[in-house]
């Protein structure tokens, strides 16, 4: 008996210990019950440039992505997603793990021996469906044979005679080079082939640099494997043509699946929040979070047709660090609703929720404490913290980017849209209470602010 097997017996007959026990999980951490994104991430590769390619792409992802259906015994084993397919690629998974057992010349869906109560003209149907209605996107498909030991030859037969070339999904099926862009995939189903002796899709494992560690000792055994593969897909900025795969799911005989998921899953959401991630390509999770789902989808940013068309930061939540020292951060006085610079102690009054508005491209900066509250020039030329039911051009701030980056995130200059003068710390004194006013624009270093993501 191999490995696997045995760590999914031991697996299972400890989870008998465990029938009921249920780990307390937070919502960034992981869902494991139904769960809907925001609108844009039914449609999100739509506003990417044609000729960004595979290799230049992050990619949310589901690992065993047919299990949501399974309703039989050991179903913490078993099942490793909460929703369907069709409602993971309406929230903006664009990359599906399916496991296919060869019998009576059909896919059948498993995980392991266990039936996952459809067959793969089901996952097809639902994932054809989703690409009528969204013919801009495009369904990356990892399929792999599990729980039946064919030749590649009959598994290639079934393949072709049963489903490549029927009528209702040949025309869906991509067939080409193994880095595509987008224009050469729209409205497609770009098969990973974990088999050989065929010309659909792309190569799998061999095409791609693969982390799936998926028995690991203990969580943080495998929160090391996925920090490797995210530093190493970040430090190629997608420019390298290497295809990246950061699995982050795992199981194990002292943790289970949403063990393993409670901890690589909020270790991935926040790392990327706070190193200022560029690039982490294909990260197919168990349980994904909406939050970790939006961060990885939100990298893709300087891929937009027009990057102008929807704010980095919008929806997120900011503090607002000084480049000379990043402990200093954009305060807000409460005593006289001033904006100040403060020692970063992590408080609400220091963090700012950032409300992007196409048509002025600029941002409004409301307190995380009182989204009334907004950062906004006065006659004077200061900074106050406004309780305004109605925004006007005063609260609003454009980031015009420096060209520089730091590890907690990239760096700007925040530019009043009524008075185009620029946030800056009177008299470049870091001092805790200083005064921060608006200037014309001098590009000095008391000018030049972070926007370091945080958690909600």
């Amino acid at each position: 008996m191999n490995k696997k097997k045995i760590t999914a017996l031991l697996s299972i007959c400890f989870g008998l210990f465990l029938l009921g026990y249920k780990a307390p999980i937070s919502y960034a951490d992981m869902n494991t019950g139904s769960w809907t994104a925001r609108t844009y991430n039914r449609n999100w590769m739509s506003q990417l440039r044609d000729d960004v390619r595979l290799s230049e792409l992050s990619i949310p992802g589901t690992h065993n992505s047919a299990t949501a259906t399974y309703r039989g015994g050991f179903s913490s084993y078993v099942r490793t997603q909460s929703i369907d397919i069709r409602r993971q690629l309406d929230n903006g998974i664009r990359f599906l793990d399916i496991r296919a057992r060869a019998i009576d010349d059909v896919f059948t869906m498993h995980h392991g021996a266990y039936y996952l109560n459809q067959n793969f003209g089901d996952v097809l149907n639902k994932t054809v469906a989703f690409l009528r209605d969204n013919p801009e996107e495009v369904v990356y498909m990892r399929l792999k044979q599990e729980y039946s030991s064919v030749n590649d030859h009959t598994f290639n037969h079934i393949l072709n005679t049963r489903y490549l070339q029927d009528s209702r999904w040949r025309d869906y099926f991509y067939y080409g080079n193994a880095n595509p862009t987008l224009s050469e995939t729209r409205g497609k189903i770009v098969i990973f082939r974990n088999f050989l002796g065929n010309n659909v899709g792309i190569p799998y494992p061999s095409s791609f640099d693969i982390q799936d560690y998926w028995d690991p000792v203990n969580p943080n055994d495998k929160r090391w494997a996925v920090e490797q593969q995210i530093d190493r897909a970040n430090q190629s900025r997608g420019t390298n043509d290497v295809k990246y795969i950061n699995f982050l799911s795992a199981n194990g005989f002292w943790s289970g699946v949403q063990g393993y998921a409670a901890v690589t899953n909020p270790f991935t959401y926040r790392r990327i929040l706070h190193r200022n991630i560029r690039h982490v390509g294909i990260v197919p999770s168990d349980y994904p979070s909406e939050k970790l789902v939006n961060a990885i989808i939100d990298i893709n940013h300087r891929l937009l047709k027009n990057t102008e068309s929807r704010g980095k930061y919008h929806g997120y939540i900011a503090s607002i660090q000084c480049q000379a020292d990043v402990w200093k951060v954009v305060d807000w006085n409460r005593g006289n609703n001033t904006g100040v610079i403060y020692h970063n102690h992590g408080g609400s009054n220091q963090k700012w929720f950032l409300d992007y508005d196409v048509v002025s491209k600029s941002y409004v900066l409301r307190s995380r404490l009182d989204r009334n509250r907004v950062l906004s020039e006065n006659n004077s030329f200061t900074v106050d913290v406004m309780n305004q039911t109605s925004i006007n051009n005063r609260a609003r701030w454009r980031l015009i980017p420096t060209g520089e980056e730091h590890v907690n995130g990239d760096v700007y200059y925040l530019q009043n849209i009524y008075s185009t003068r620029v946030l800056e710390v009177r008299n470049g004194i870091y001092n805790n209470a200083q005064e921060l006013i608006t200037w014309p624009l001098t590009r000095t270093q008391r000018q030049r602010f972070v926007i370091h993501r945080e958690d909600s």
